[in-house]
Protein backbone atom coordinates (compact mmCIF):
# COMPACT_ATOMS: atom_id res chain seq x y z
CA UNK A 1 0.00 0.00 0.00
CA UNK A 2 1.20 3.30 -0.63
CA UNK A 3 2.07 5.21 2.59
CA UNK A 4 -0.40 8.33 3.38
CA UNK A 5 1.16 11.35 3.15
CA UNK A 6 -0.18 14.68 4.47
CA UNK A 7 1.36 17.61 2.61
CA UNK A 8 1.59 19.75 -0.59
CA UNK A 9 -2.10 19.32 -2.53
CA UNK A 10 -3.81 16.66 0.49
CA UNK A 11 -3.00 19.12 3.42
CA UNK A 12 -5.01 22.24 1.26
CA UNK A 13 -7.65 19.76 1.29
CA UNK A 14 -8.64 20.40 4.48
CA UNK A 15 -10.21 23.64 6.19
CA UNK A 16 -7.69 25.70 7.63
CA UNK A 17 -8.70 25.48 11.33
CA UNK A 18 -8.37 21.57 10.96
CA UNK A 19 -4.68 22.07 9.36
CA UNK A 20 -2.33 22.49 12.46
CA UNK A 21 -4.63 19.92 13.80
CA UNK A 22 -3.87 17.97 11.19
CA UNK A 23 0.01 17.91 11.49
CA UNK A 24 0.09 16.67 14.67
CA UNK A 25 -1.97 13.15 13.91
CA UNK A 26 -0.58 13.14 10.55
CA UNK A 27 2.20 10.41 11.15
CA UNK A 28 0.19 7.74 12.61
CA UNK A 29 -2.48 7.72 10.04
CA UNK A 30 -0.74 5.66 7.81
CA UNK A 31 0.20 3.33 10.50
CA UNK A 32 -3.88 3.55 11.15
CA UNK A 33 -4.07 2.30 7.90
CA UNK A 34 -1.83 -0.63 7.87
CA UNK A 35 -3.01 -1.75 11.11
CA UNK A 36 -6.81 -1.42 10.61
CA UNK A 37 -8.39 -4.82 9.22
CA UNK A 38 -12.09 -5.40 7.75
CA UNK A 39 -14.11 -2.59 6.94
CA UNK A 40 -14.24 0.21 9.30
CA UNK A 41 -16.32 3.44 10.18
CA UNK A 42 -15.35 7.06 11.45
CA UNK A 43 -15.15 6.01 14.86
CA UNK A 44 -13.19 2.33 14.55
CA UNK A 45 -10.55 4.64 12.49
CA UNK A 46 -10.65 7.51 15.03
CA UNK A 47 -9.91 4.93 18.16
CA UNK A 48 -7.68 3.08 16.33
CA UNK A 49 -5.53 5.77 15.65
CA UNK A 50 -5.59 6.84 19.24
CA UNK A 51 -5.40 3.57 20.75
CA UNK A 52 -2.17 2.85 18.51
CA UNK A 53 0.44 5.28 20.99
CA UNK A 54 -1.27 3.08 23.79
CA UNK A 55 -0.40 -0.57 21.71
CA UNK A 56 3.35 1.22 21.08
CA UNK A 57 4.25 1.06 24.75
CA UNK A 58 3.79 -1.11 27.64
CA UNK A 59 1.65 1.12 29.83
CA UNK A 60 0.33 1.33 33.53
CA UNK A 61 -2.73 2.58 32.28
CA UNK A 62 -5.15 -0.54 31.31
CA UNK A 63 -7.13 -0.43 27.66
CA UNK A 64 -9.84 1.41 29.51
CA UNK A 65 -7.57 4.92 29.13
CA UNK A 66 -7.66 4.37 25.37
CA UNK A 67 -11.21 4.52 25.75
CA UNK A 68 -11.90 7.14 27.85
CA UNK A 69 -9.85 9.93 26.00
CA UNK A 70 -11.77 8.79 22.71
CA UNK A 71 -14.72 9.40 24.93
CA UNK A 72 -13.58 12.82 25.78
CA UNK A 73 -12.43 14.10 22.55
CA UNK A 74 -14.94 12.57 20.00
CA UNK A 75 -15.86 15.72 18.40
CA UNK A 76 -11.73 16.57 17.97
CA UNK A 77 -11.19 13.26 16.84
CA UNK A 78 -14.23 12.89 14.54
CA UNK A 79 -13.28 16.10 12.83
CA UNK A 80 -9.33 15.51 11.92
CA UNK A 81 -9.48 12.17 11.33
CA UNK A 82 -12.95 12.40 9.19
CA UNK A 83 -10.83 14.80 7.45
CA UNK A 84 -8.19 12.17 6.93
CA UNK A 85 -10.37 9.81 5.97
CA UNK A 86 -12.10 12.26 3.02
CA UNK A 87 -8.75 12.99 1.78
CA UNK A 88 -7.64 9.65 1.70
CA UNK A 89 -10.89 8.82 0.01
CA UNK A 90 -9.77 11.29 -2.64
CA UNK A 91 -6.68 10.18 -3.09
CA UNK A 92 -7.27 6.00 -3.21
CA UNK A 93 -6.09 5.08 -0.39
CA UNK A 94 -9.18 3.89 1.43
CA UNK A 95 -12.59 3.07 -0.80
CA UNK A 96 -15.95 3.41 0.26
CA UNK A 97 -18.23 0.27 0.63
CA UNK A 98 -21.58 2.09 1.22
CA UNK A 99 -23.55 5.14 1.99
CA UNK A 100 -23.78 4.35 5.78
CA UNK A 101 -19.98 5.49 5.95
CA UNK A 102 -18.31 1.96 5.70
CA UNK A 103 -14.43 2.13 4.45
CA UNK A 104 -11.63 -0.34 3.22
CA UNK A 105 -8.74 0.37 2.91
CA UNK A 106 -7.59 -0.53 -1.01
CA UNK A 107 -5.34 -2.84 -2.32
CA UNK A 108 -4.57 -6.57 -3.13
CA UNK A 109 -4.90 -8.93 -0.38
CA UNK A 110 -1.18 -9.71 -0.42
CA UNK A 111 -0.54 -6.00 -0.07
CA UNK A 112 -2.66 -5.88 2.78
CA UNK A 113 -1.41 -9.07 4.14
CA UNK A 114 2.47 -6.92 3.99
CA UNK A 115 0.94 -4.17 5.42
CA UNK A 116 -0.07 -6.19 8.57
CA UNK A 117 3.29 -7.64 9.13
CA UNK A 118 5.07 -4.00 9.02
CA UNK A 119 2.18 -2.51 11.26
CA UNK A 120 3.03 -5.77 13.64
CA UNK A 121 6.62 -4.86 13.56
CA UNK A 122 6.17 -1.31 14.07
CA UNK A 123 4.69 -1.90 17.03
CA UNK A 124 7.26 -4.58 18.46
CA UNK A 125 10.39 -1.94 17.37
CA UNK A 126 7.81 0.72 19.60
CA UNK A 127 7.55 -1.19 22.29
CA UNK A 128 11.68 -2.29 22.52
CA UNK A 129 12.30 1.88 22.09
CA UNK A 130 9.69 2.52 25.11
CA UNK A 131 11.69 0.02 27.36
CA UNK A 132 14.58 1.78 26.63
CA UNK A 133 13.17 5.18 27.42
CA UNK A 134 12.02 4.01 30.76
CA UNK A 135 15.70 3.38 31.42
CA UNK A 136 17.27 6.33 30.14
CA UNK A 137 14.44 8.42 31.96
CA UNK A 138 15.57 7.17 35.32
CA UNK A 139 19.29 8.42 34.86
CA UNK A 140 17.90 11.68 32.54
CA UNK A 141 14.68 13.07 34.13
CA UNK A 142 14.90 14.04 38.01
CA UNK A 143 12.30 12.46 40.39
CA UNK A 144 10.97 10.00 37.18
CA UNK A 145 11.25 7.31 39.91
CA UNK A 146 9.15 9.03 41.77
CA UNK A 147 7.04 9.67 38.71
CA UNK A 148 6.42 6.56 38.31
CA UNK A 149 6.08 4.91 41.75
CA UNK A 150 3.16 7.20 42.07
CA UNK A 151 1.66 6.25 38.48
CA UNK A 152 1.69 2.59 40.03
CA UNK A 153 0.01 3.62 43.20
CA UNK A 154 -2.81 5.51 41.12
CA UNK A 155 -3.43 2.97 38.38
CA UNK A 156 -2.96 -0.02 40.75
CA UNK A 157 -3.19 0.67 44.11
CA UNK A 158 0.09 -0.87 44.47
CA UNK A 159 2.40 1.19 47.29
CA UNK A 160 6.23 0.62 46.78
CA UNK A 161 8.54 2.21 49.45
CA UNK A 162 11.83 1.97 48.26
CA UNK A 163 14.73 0.85 50.13
CA UNK A 164 18.23 3.54 50.13
CA UNK A 165 20.15 0.69 48.31
CA UNK A 166 17.51 0.44 45.94
CA UNK A 167 17.31 3.77 45.37
CA UNK A 168 21.30 3.85 44.90
CA UNK A 169 20.56 1.25 42.19
CA UNK A 170 17.80 3.02 40.38
CA UNK A 171 18.34 1.01 36.72
CA UNK A 172 18.38 -2.24 38.85
CA UNK A 173 15.46 -1.71 41.01
CA UNK A 174 13.63 -0.34 38.31
CA UNK A 175 14.46 -3.86 36.23
CA UNK A 176 13.34 -5.95 39.09
CA UNK A 177 10.11 -4.21 39.13
CA UNK A 178 9.52 -4.21 35.68
CA UNK A 179 9.25 -7.99 35.57
CA UNK A 180 7.54 -8.10 39.04
CA UNK A 181 4.73 -5.92 37.28
CA UNK A 182 4.65 -7.64 33.58
CA UNK A 183 4.23 -10.84 35.65
CA UNK A 184 1.85 -9.51 37.60
CA UNK A 185 -0.13 -8.63 34.12
CA UNK A 186 -0.41 -5.15 35.30
CA UNK A 187 1.17 -3.33 32.29
CA UNK A 188 -0.66 -3.38 29.45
Amino acid sequence: MQEFRCGGTHLQNFPHALQRMVRTVAPCVGRTLRGVQGPFGLDTFAFEALALSYRCEERLEGEDRAKALFTADEGYLRAVYGAFLAAAEMGGAVRRLDREGLLCVAGHRSERHVDRLAYARFIRRSRARARLRWLKNIWTVEEWVDYLLAKIERHHGITIVLSPQELRHPVITAIRYYFRLRHERRLH
